[in-house]
């Protein structure tokens, strides 16, 4: 937990100043003063796989690849996207679909936390929220 903003760009100047400006409307001028708002920010490890590039290159390779897909938590490929596959912290079994748009570039990934599962994000995205690490294999395509 930090008292300043560790990272400008990922907490804005001006969203601080809208939360601050909510807090003191709903406990009082002075709320944020007399209990200042606290950073937090997770880091987590992933050593699984990351894949990188535009989505119809990453379904293609992704449908010829099952060993690729298993390693990211992908049950399977559909026209658009797949189909993910994973556990939730009470071990509980899940599926959750994703869908790509066209002409886009992903990152495909495993998430890890709670939940475990395949994932994707759009690249401009997961730079803002994610970083790689250079450990692992990370294939971009």
């Amino acid at each position: 937990m930090f008292d300043a903003n560790p990272d400008t760009a990922k907490f804005s100047g001006s969203a601080v100043a809208d939360w601050k400006q909510c807090m003191n409307d709903l406990f009082g001028s002075g709320a944020t003063e007399k209990v200042p708002v606290k950073y937090c920010k997770k880091t987590t490890q992933n050593q699984h796989p990351c894949y990188l590039g535009m989505t119809e290159e990453l379904l293609a390779y992704l449908k010829d690849n099952t060993e690729a897909m298993n390693a990211v938590g992908i049950k399977e490929m559909t026209s658009n996207g797949f189909l993910a596959t994973g556990e939730d912290g009470k071990g509980n079994k899940i599926e959750k679909p994703f869908t790509m748009d066209p002409k886009t570039k992903y990152v495909i990934y495993k998430k890890v936390g709670w939940e475990s599962m395949g994932c994707c994000k759009i690249y401009s995205q997961f730079i803002k929220e994610c970083k790689f690490n250079g450990e692992g294999e990370r294939k971009e395509l």
